[in-house]
């Protein structure tokens, strides 16, 4: 009986999140389909290739610091925000 290896769900949906990425797009950096996607991402045990895959493309493609205070729900956000806009005209 072949066994594979379960992604944590909120862990994987929270890092695929993290980099604003659709379904089909972290399918695309891992290397694998968007079905094998899928079913990582419903907490279907998958592969040591995909896991190796997965794990390969996150850590390639940093999170967005944006997404991640909205999420973390930190005023850093807003902070992050006004910073950005010093200088321009109203």
């Amino acid at each position: 009986m072949r066994r594979g290896f379960p992604i944590p769900i909120d862990k994987l949906q929270r890092a695929r999140v993290l980099r604003a990425w659709s379904v089909g797009e972290l399918a695309a950096r891992s290397g694998v389909s968007e079905a094998t996607a899928s079913r990582a991402l419903a907490g279907r045990p998958v592969s040591m290739q995909t896991l190796l895959r997965v794990s390969l493309a996150l850590t390639q493609q940093p999170p967005r610091q944006e997404i991640r205070m909205l999420l973390d729900g930190r005023d850093e956000l807003l902070d992050h925000l006004d910073g950005s806009r010093d200088g321009a005209q109203p």
